[in-house]
């Protein structure tokens, strides 16, 4: 199979990342630098920043974005989710923040991100903000995705507001998926609410199929609850599912 020159790059600056092997990744950014004029070319900047921000290489990533004409969502988005993934949580809620100031806006895969980082901060203010702007894209046209859902109710259950996750839960209502019960089931545990987490548990199972998560999290409210019974058919139909 024979690939587009831009696809063959993107695919070992990906190799890059999954080998943890920075070396190879700075030898293809060379040849791009070799072979293609400034700004590159939008699809290769994003795997670039992509690339270094993954393999916390943040300050080339910055570089490359600073490079680019016109940075969009997605090279914004491929930083801050870097800095997410080695937990450099401020870091992604202050690109966050540059992004906007450059009238880039977030996607459904930036609120997640950044829902994610609010929470690890334990910043429920900073968290209820970018709440209220996700509602504004929604009010303008942006139609909510599910992940941008899932990633509040996780973040009002890390900070300990089951109520919004409630709220927020709902509101999705038959369009929840395995991720949003899941998110659902872990607010109620993180919160001590283990009868409620059994009860959507239960739930959950008429919609979706149990996840080893899910049936982990159900089993250590079981615990707490001091509920033999339930534990072991849970506990079964584990079993079953494997």
């Amino acid at each position: 199979m024979n690939l587009h020159p831009q696809n063959l790059l993107a695919t070992l600056l990906e190799s890059s990342v999954s080998t943890h092997c920075s070396i190879l990744g700075r030898i293809v950014h060379a040849y791009i630098i070799r072979t293609h004029q400034t700004p590159f070319p939008s699809f290769l900047s994003n795997h670039l920043v992509k690339m270094y921000s993954k393999l916390d290489l943040i300050n080339s990533a910055q570089h490359v974005l600073s490079l680019t004409h016109l940075p969009t969502v997605v090279t914004w988005t491929s930083l801050i989710s870097g800095c997410i993934h080695n937990r450099r949580f401020m870091a992604a809620i202050t690109h966050f923040t540059n992004m906007r100031r450059y009238s880039v806006h977030p996607n459904d895969f930036t609120y997640p991100c950044v829902f994610k980082a609010s929470a690890s901060l334990q910043m429920p203010i900073t968290g209820k903000q970018l709440h209220s702007l996700a509602l504004k894209d929604v009010r303008c046209g942006y139609k909510e995705d599910v992940s941008v859902a899932n990633g509040l109710i996780d973040f009002y259950g890390k900070c300990g507001d089951i109520v919004s996750s409630e709220m927020v839960f709902s509101r999705i209502g038959m369009r929840r998926n395995v991720v949003s019960w899941c998110s659902m089931l872990a607010a109620f545990v993180q919160n001590h609410e283990e009868e409620r987490a059994c009860m959507v548990f239960l739930q959950a199972m008429r919609e979706v199929e149990p996840t080893d998560f899910m049936i982990s999290s159900v089993l250590s409210a079981c615990a707490e609850l001091g509920g033999l019974e339930l534990g072991r058919s849970i506990h079964a139909l584990a079993l079953l599912t494997q």
